[in-house]
């Protein structure tokens, strides 16, 4: 009787840690500023308008990302503090993103703001130009 009690508990601890709800974010950015020359004395900035959407997810532990364009899902750091999530992209290249999604501010359709910023140093081409991005998250958990 002891062994199948402790059996059922082992089970039941496993099956429930298995099962923690992973919380996605679908993301939508539809407006861009972005920083041309920025390594120069006069910086060209320049806005317009964008269709990026991406897919965060976090379990709780880790991290990863789908840019719906290229559909591959891919690693990310999470740091997950008060009305605030923010994404980091694990890259060791010379660029990189960074969204925070704050879920205390919703637009009009009860989705939550967001910003993501493109990172880069030292690069000359328009392709990794750095950028500033906004648009609106809708947080789904599993």
């Amino acid at each position: 009787m002891k062994k199948h009690l402790i059996l059922l508990f082992t089970l039941f601890t496993v099956s429930s840690v298995s099962y923690s709800k992973e919380e996605q974010y679908v993301c939508e950015f539809n407006t861009e500023v972005i920083i041309g020359n920025s390594l120069s004395d006069k910086p060209t900035p320049t806005v317009k308008k964008i269709d990026e959407k991406y897919t965060f997810f976090y379990d709780g532990k880790n991290g990863s990302y789908i840019n719906l364009i290229h559909g591959v899902k891919i690693p990310l750091y999470v740091i997950k503090e008060g009305n605030r999530v923010t994404f980091i992209e694990k890259n060791t290249g010379d660029n990189y993103f960074v969204v925070s999604i704050f879920t205390d501010k919703r637009d009009k359709r009860n989705w939550y703001g967001s910003i993501k910023s493109f990172l880069t140093y030292g690069v000359t081409s328009k392709f990794y130009d750095p950028s500033q991005s906004f648009g609106s998250c809708s947080i789904v958990s599993s």
